[in-house]
């Protein structure tokens, strides 16, 4: 009986050290950044995302990759879709992508000795064309609008926000990280309890008003500091700061890894400066 105990331990051990050693186990990965690798001998079952970075395919992918900036070198098999947005598709002598190649902004490259299943398509921006240039045109016009709106409407609160960025940018910045913190603890909190779901819509319905505020006065702060760093001498006018704010920021944001950092800094920076003002008003949140 121990005998029979003990082979059947060492079997379950064994079997445990095949699938860790790579000959085939099914998962999926997602990374902010960094390099993925699939082993030579390796079956992975399951789909690979990475924000910026690289992956390294030298086994067997049976899955998508799905990478928004950096590199994808294939020398193995894809049993599936490729798509970068910006960055490079790489199929070295004896690789093989069954499914499609889609590179938004940038390049694949093709060898001669290399067996290319399923179409390859590679556009001018984002995933595809109607990707990154028409969502950026989207976003764009949006905030032409929006913001064109909230300072025809609210000249003076949006106002006194874009000031209080100017003055204190940093502590508003973590002002707006400890807000967007509490808010989603609190929206959170009241989902569990079932009651309390009016209040977490309620809740996540002014968080989104309060984003939509902030980022219209950081378009309006942002166009103010290029027109008085570009034109010293001259008085712009709001509609035309604004349209410097929204260019600056669009175009700020499609940069590869370094505009969503920025543009996710300066969407807390703004959230904070809100908050402080109590949306430009400079009054308490509570009339008591």
């Amino acid at each position: 009986m121990r005998s029979f105990v003990r082979g059947l331990i060492a079997l379950l051990m064994m079997g445990g050290l095949l699938v860790w050693g790579g000959v085939a186990f099914a998962q999926s990965v997602s990374l902010t950044a960094g390099t993925y690798v699939v082993h030579q001998g390796q079956t992975m079952r399951g789909n690979i995302r990475i924000d910026a970075g690289t992956v390294d395919v030298r086994g067997t992918l049976d899955g998508n990759i799905f990478v928004k900036v950096g590199t994808v070198t294939v020398s193995g098999l894809v049993d599936g879709n490729v798509s970068v947005g910006t960055g490079t598709i790489d199929v070295t002598s004896g690789g093989r992508i069954t499914g499609s190649r889609t590179v938004g902004f940038g390049e694949a490259g093709i060898g001669p000795s290399m067996f290319l299943g399923g179409p390859m398509t590679v556009h001018w921006m984002g995933g595809s064309f109607l990707g990154w240039g028409f969502s950026s045109v989207l976003k764009l016009i949006a905030n032409l609008v929006i913001t064109g709106l909230l300072i025809t409407l609210f000249p003076g609160a949006m106002s006194r926000v874009a000031e209080d960025i100017e003055r204190k940018p940093i502590e508003a910045a973590g002002l707006g990280c400890v807000g967007n913190v509490g808010f989603l603890i609190a929206i959170l909190g009241f989902t569990v309890i079932i009651i309390g779901i009016p209040i977490a819509i309620l809740l996540g319905i002014a968080w989104f008003l309060l984003m939509i505020f902030a980022n219209a006065a950081l378009i309006w702060w942002i166009g103010r500091r290029v027109g008085q760093t570009a034109w010293p001498a001259k008085s712009l006018h709001p509609y035309q700061e604004l349209l410097i704010g929204t260019l600056v920021l669009t175009c700020a944001e499609i940069i590869p890894v370094v505009g969503w950092i920025a543009a996710v800094f300066l969407g807390l920076v703004g959230f904070g400066a809100v908050l402080r003002t109590r949306l430009g008003t400079n009054q308490s949140w509570w009339p008591l």
